[in-house]
C-alpha cells in the first residue's frame, strides 16, 4: 500500500493534524481539513489510482517513503498489469538486493578455515522475511501459466 500524511503533500512538507477538543469551535478545522483533502489529498489519490503512473513512481523511486514495501508491490502491479516476465525480474533483482546484506562466501570460506562450529553464519533476516512472499508469488505466476 502507498500511503502518505497529508501534511507531506502540502506546501509546508511536514506532518499535520488536526485537534479537535470540546472547548473548541471545530468549524474552521474542518474546513480547513477539507480543504487540504481536496487540494493535496484528492490529486495524490488521482496519481495512484493510474497503474503506470504508479510504476513509473516505483522503479524511479518517487515512493521513497514506502520502504521494502516497493519490493511486494511493484511485482504484484507487474502481474496485474500484464507483465508476468517484469515481475518474476523484480523478486529476483530483490532477492539480490537482500542477498547482498550478508557475504555468505566469506562466511563458507572461513567457516572451512576455523571449522563449522567456530563460525555461525548469521540469518539475513531481510531475506528470510521476503522468501515466503517470493514462493507464495511464483506460484501463483506458475498457475496462471
Amino acid at each position: 500500500m502507498i500511503s502518505l500524511p497529508i501534511g507531506y503533500l502540502m506546501p509546508d512538507n511536514d506532518f499535520k493534524e488536526w485537534k479537535f477538543t470540546i472547548d473548541k469551535d471545530v468549524n474552521e478545522d474542518v474546513d480547513n481539513m477539507a480543504r487540504a483533502i481536496i487540494n493535496y489529498g484528492l490529486p495524490y489519490l488521482e496519481k495512484l489510482s493510474n497503474m503506470d503512473q504508479v510504476i513509473h513512481g516505483l522503479v524511479a523511486s518517487q515512493y521513497s517513503y514506502i520502504g521494502e514495501a516497493k519490493d511486494y508491490i511493484l511485482p504484484v502491479l507487474y502481474y496485474l498489469h500484464g507483465n508476468s516476465e517484469q515481475a518474476l525480474k523484480t523478486v529476483e533483482e530483490s532477492i539480490k538486493k537482500r542477498s547482498k546484506d550478508i557475504n555468505i562466501d566469506e562466511y563458507r570460506v572461513m567457516q572451512a578455515i576455523y571449522g563449522e562450529d567456530a563460525i555461525q553464519i548469521p540469518s539475513n533476516k531481510a531475506l528470510d522475511s521476503y522468501m515466503p512472499f517470493v514462493e507464495k508469488f511464483k506460484q501463483l505466476l506458475k498457475q496462471k501459466k
